[in-house]
């Protein structure tokens, strides 16, 4: 399960940015490739295993509270990745099919390269294998498992999705 949260987490992206009450679609075209961005309004909610069948990572649940955000409506797909990056590492090849084959550096690594060519501030700085995130920066980066967690779960207006 744990490889799995990972290639989810690595194949969406989030833009950060202090946001405003506008829950409308934005679309950035990073060098002419368009990520929909949906608004997920700030709130408050209990992360980890509610069900009881959750691994021991999970657990305790605890609240949490986030700011808004932007998080990405898809993947990244094989055509976006592409455009940036130049080559396509994906095994099942197809445009609009998400990528895959990425290790979480290069991830981060593409999160970087699009805030560069929009001239947003870098979230991550990376050296060797050593990462850290600047989550004050307004450049794209990965969700956290919080922000994924909240989001998939639709928010504040989650009808109990788990």
């Amino acid at each position: 399960m744990k490889t799995l949260n990972i290639l989810i987490a690595v194949t969406v992206i989030i833009f950060v940015f202090s946001c405003g009450k506008d829950d409308n679609p934005v679309t950035y075209k990073p060098l002419n490739i368009e990520i929909e961005m949906v608004y997920v309004q700030g709130g408050t909610f209990l992360m980890g295993d509610t069900l009881g069948d959750g691994s021991i990572n999970e657990k305790p649940v605890h609240k949490v509270e986030l700011s808004s955000f932007y998080i990405g409506k898809y993947e990244i797909t094989q055509k976006e990745w592409k455009a940036i990056k130049g080559s396509n590492p994906s095994k099942n090849k197809d445009d609009d099919l998400p990528v895959e084959q990425v290790s979480w550096i290069d991830a981060v690594t593409f999160c970087n390269e699009i805030s560069s060519n929009e001239g947003l501030a870098l979230c991550y700085n990376i050296t060797d294998t050593v990462v850290t995130c600047d989550f004050s920066a307004n450049g794209y980066r990965l969700p956290t498992e919080a922000e994924w967690e909240f989001a998939a779960k639709g928010g504040i207006f989650s009808l109990g999705y788990k």
